[in-house]
């Protein structure tokens, strides 16, 4: 987690969090070392828990607007995907196991568009780890991966938001600025939008996203693959 003066940023992989945290160095802010815990992971007093980790740790994190980064379902599949292809044995076994034996794009996309519980239980994040208890969430219908790791990072156990203010990554330089108030140094990297992942999908991928995120990312305002964000930054209190 990021700390600086008045937030506190969660970072959900592949959503630009890596950029955030660099580019406000320079602000002097400080880090909560929990790494890609996801909030409802840490339970329910996460700030107590963010303490017990970081003993040493001055930031008063109370009353702080939470933060999180997102991106659109079809980018983050695309960015998650090549991420793990190039990464290690580990991440290429994650892949293996959505892809049902395949390192295909379209087959492990259709894994990750309609999870099975061994997957999410097993094989949660794919560049991630963290301990999992997903029957709950597919029991109830979470959809794709995309939606469980929405919802895992930044929203508790009944469904509210624990976060406050999520910003889109392919907007994220000029959410983050309205956010600290000010012009950010650094720009922005290895931050593509759908347009980059558009050769990657054939009209049925696309439906498959839909079908299993729709719900979840056209209330954060994505319509499409090749319809940003209606915002750069989603207020999730009046969500």
């Amino acid at each position: 987690m990021i700390v600086w003066p008045g937030h506190l940023a969660a970072h959900m992989p592949k959503t630009g969090g890596t950029w955030l945290s660099e580019a406000l160095r320079p602000l002097g802010r400080d880090r909560l070392n929990v790494g890609h815990a996801p909030l409802r992971s840490l339970g329910h007093d996460w700030q107590a828990e963010c303490y017990r980790r970081n003993p040493g740790q001055r930031a008063d994190i109370t009353g702080r607007t939470l933060v999180g980064t997102i991106r659109d379902p079809w980018s983050w599949y695309g960015s998650l995907y090549l991420h793990a292809l190039q990464g290690g044995p580990r991440q290429r076994s994650e892949l293996l196991a959505y892809g049902d034996g395949s390192l295909e794009f379209r087959e492990v996309l259709y894994g990750m568009t309609h999870p099975t519980w061994h997957c999410i239980h097993e094989h949660p994040g794919v560049v991630w780890r963290t301990p999992a208890s997903a029957t709950l969430d597919l029991v109830s219908g979470i959809g794709g991966l995309w939606s469980w790791a929405t919802r895992w990072f930044y929203q508790d156990d009944v469904g509210d938001w624990l976060a406050d203010v999520l910003l889109d990554c392919s907007q994220l330089r000029t959410a983050a600025e309205e956010l600290v108030g000010a012009p950010l140094p650094l720009e922005p990297v290895n931050v593509r939008q759908s347009g980059g992942y558009a050769s990657w999908y054939d009209p049925e991928m696309l439906a498959w996203v839909l079908d299993a995120d729709g719900p979840l990312s056209a209330s954060l305002g994505y319509r499409s693959a090749h319809q940003p964000a209606a915002s750069s930054v989603v207020h999730l209190a009046a969500a």
